[in-house]
């Protein structure tokens, strides 16, 4: 008959068989421990088109909806965030990830120092809190459990939070597009507007114009006409003056006149 073990060991209260895959899905992140063999960062699995293509996202939103003189400027900075992002998501795991055996080294020393010689003058000071503790075990056990569900979720709605981020990115794409298109059919109007209206003030320009020719001819007619007037009526004056003369004249000489109509008849015989 086999007896059952006089004593609980709490570290198996919550075990579970090791994950065979630790990181299933890698363009997702991750927060594997550093004194792991299969150690990443945060950022470390984040592919690099990813990186490229949010930034180069925010570069085009500037190059649209920056002012001219801001442009250089706000290019150097995205610039240099972007180095140092990428640096930070791609350089930096993959240094510390080269140097996790030195991790695992250090740890495995430290739990040799552990077991041999830092254990032994803490074990009745440790069995004294595990004989305080151990009646409230399943209180602990389930907390504990309770708390390692909620950070699951938390860890899987910063996850998605984290790539709704990077989607939402796209959204403002099309945003700036439209809006981009938006602008050009307002500015497009405006210009015809303008042009509509310049060459109305063009044409009312035109019409004025036209209208003061017609006036100018107009009057130069009718000043032409007036001198015409003018020197018909003194031609027709001096034409009466000169008959009123010449009849005057003739009244007073009529003896002239008839010796002069009597030579005439005698030479015609």
């Amino acid at each position: 008959m086999s007896s059952s073990p006089s004593y609980t060991n709490v570290d198996d209260l919550g075990a579970e068989p090791p994950n065979p895959n630790p990181n299933p899905n890698p363009h997702t992140y991750t927060t594997t421990s550093i004194l792991t063999n299969d150690f990443s960062s945060e950022f470390a699995n984040v592919p690099t088109w990813n990186i490229v293509l949010t930034w180069l996202v925010l570069f085009f939103s500037f190059r649209f909806f920056v002012p001219l003189q801001w442009r250089r400027l706000y290019a150097y900075i995205l610039f240099g965030l972007f180095l140092s992002h990428f640096s930070y998501a791609k350089i930096l795991p993959t240094v510390l990830s080269w140097m996790s055996p030195l991790f695992v080294f250090f740890r495995r020393i430290f739990m040799r120092l552990w077991s041999t010689v830092i254990y032994k003058p803490v074990t009745y000071v440790f069995s004294f809190i595990w004989n305080v503790i151990l009646p409230f075990r399943f209180v602990f056990v389930s907390a504990y459990r309770v708390l390692r569900w909620l950070s699951g979720k938390l860890l899987w709605a910063f996850q998605k939070l984290a790539w709704f981020g990077f989607y939402i990115n796209f959204f403002w794409v099309g945003v700036n597009f439209v809006w981009y298109g938006l602008t050009r059919v307002a500015q497009f109007l405006e210009e015809v507007t303008e042009y509509a209206k310049s060459r109305e003030e063009e044409e009312k320009y035109e019409k004025e114009d036209e209208e003061r020719k017609k006036r100018y001819e107009r009057e130069r007619e009718e000043r032409e006409q007036a001198m015409k007037d003018e020197v018909e009526e003194m031609m027709r004056e001096w034409v009466e003056k000169e008959n009123k003369k010449k009849a005057e004249e003739n009244k007073s000489s009529p003896g002239s006149t008839n010796s002069k109509s009597g030579k005439k008849k005698k030479g015609k015989h």
